[in-house]
C-alpha cells in the first residue's frame, strides 16, 4: 500500500514493507538456488524487486526433477505472493504479468531448451476484482521488457518470431535500440536552425546514454553495435559539420589524440563489464549466477489505492 507519490518516507516504507513480504516467501521454502560463475558460491534467493516490478524465482530441488514438476510449486508461490500483497493493500495485474518455464533436454550433441509444447503448463492469478486469469507464458527465447531492457532467459540479444498476422519479425534488445536511434534521428531531421554543437551535445548526452544504460547486461557484438550506430552517424555527422563518411577511427578516437572522444558502444560495453568484475572481486562479492533449472515469474504489481 503506497503512502503517496513524493513522500520523503517512500523509500524507507518500501524497503520496510517489501522486506516483510520477501521474508514470508523465504520462510515457506520458496526460491531458487544459484551458483556464482567465478567463486562457485551457492546461495538461495526468492525474488528480485524494483519498486512495483518483481521477478519471483523457483527452482527444481535436483537436476533430475523435470520442469513440469516445478509448476505446482510455482503456482503456490504466486498465490502466496498474491495473498501477501492483498494483505498489505495491493494487488497483482495479470495483464502486466508473464512467466517462463525453463528446462533442457540433451540432443546427443548439446543441451537445448525445452519448448512449451514439450512442457504444457499454466499459471493463474487473481486481479484486483478477484477474477482469475491465466498468465501469458513465453518461450525462453522470447524477450520481455524489464527495467528498460528487453531480456530473454536464453540471453539472446535478438531473435525472430511470428506475429499475429503470420509475419516474421525481429525482437530483442538490438531491434529495440535501433528503434531508439531511429526516433532520435527523426527528431534531428525535423529540427530547424540547430547549431552543430547542440546536435553533438545531444548525441553524447541523450542517445548515447540511452544506448549505454543496459550495457552491463548486454552481450551485443561489435558488428551488432556498428549496425545500431550506423544510421545515427549517417544522419548526424553532416549536421555537426562532418561528412557522413568521415573516418570512424577519428570519431571514436580519444580527444587527447585528436579524435572526437566518442566511445564506441562495444568498447564501452566491455569496459563496463570489466568494471563490474573488478568491483565484485575487490569487494569480495559474488558474481552473476549460473542458472541450472528454474521457474521465472514476472509479476506486474498494481496498487489499487493509487490513481
Amino acid at each position: 500500500m503506497g503512502i503517496g507519490q513524493g513522500n520523503g518516507a517512500g523509500p524507507a516504507a518500501y524497503a520496510f514493507l517489501s522486506a516483510i513480504l520477501i521474508k514470508v516467501i523465504a520462510s515457506l521454502g520458496y526460491g531458487v538456488v544459484f551458483t556464482t560463475a567465478l567463486s562457485l558460491i551457492t546461495f538461495n534467493t526468492v525474488c528480485s524487486m524494483f519498486v512495483d516490478d518483481c521477478d519471483l524465482w523457483q527452482s527444481a530441488t535436483d537436476v533430475n526433477e523435470k520442469g513440469e514438476d516445478v509448476v505446482e510449486k510455482i503456482q503456490e508461490e504466486v498465490a502466496t505472493w498474491e495473498g501477501c500483497l492483498a494483505a498489505s493493500g495491493g494487488a497483482l495485474s495479470p495483464q502486466k504479468s508473464f512467466w517462463y518455464l525453463i528446462d533442457y533436454r540433451w540432443t546427443g550433441d548439446e543441451w537445448v531448451y525445452r519448448t512449451k509444447e514439450e512442457m504444457p503448463a499454466t499459471i493463474q492469478m487473481h486481479d484486483e476484482q478477484g477474477s482469475l486469469h491465466t498468465l501469458q507464458r513465453h518461450e525462453p527465447t522470447h524477450p520481455e521488457k524489464t527495467l528498460g531492457m528487453l531480456n530473454a532467459p536464453d540471453g539472446s540479444m535478438e531473435s525472430f518470431e511470428i506475429d499475429e498476422a503470420g509475419e516474421q519479425i525481429r525482437v530483442g534488445q538490438i531491434p529495440y535500440l535501433q528503434e531508439k536511434v531511429a526516433e532520435f534521428t527523426t527528431k534531428i531531421k525535423a529540427a530547424r536552425n540547430t547549431l552543430p554543437n547542440d546536435v553533438w551535445v545531444a548525441i553524447t548526452s541523450t542517445i548515447m546514454k540511452t544506448l549505454e544504460y543496459p550495457m552491463t547486461a548486454t552481450t551485443i557484438t561489435k558488428q551488432g553495435w556498428d549496425e545500431i550506430v550506423k544510421p545515427l552517424l549517417r544522419c548526424c555527422l553532416p549536421v555537426v559539420g562532418y561528412s557522413q563518411h568521415f573516418p570512424r577511427a577519428v570519431i571514436f578516437g580519444p580527444s587527447e589524440q585528436g579524435g572526437k572522444g566518442l566511445m564506441h558502444p562495444w568498447y564501452n560495453q566491455e569496459q563496463r563489464k570489466s568494471w563490474v568484475v573488478d568491483s565484485r572481486l575487490s569487494g569480495g562479492n559474488s558474481l552473476s549466477p549460473v542458472l541450472v533449472k528454474k521457474g521465472w515469474v514476472d509479476g506486474g504489481a498494481n496498487n489499487v489505492q493509487e490513481a
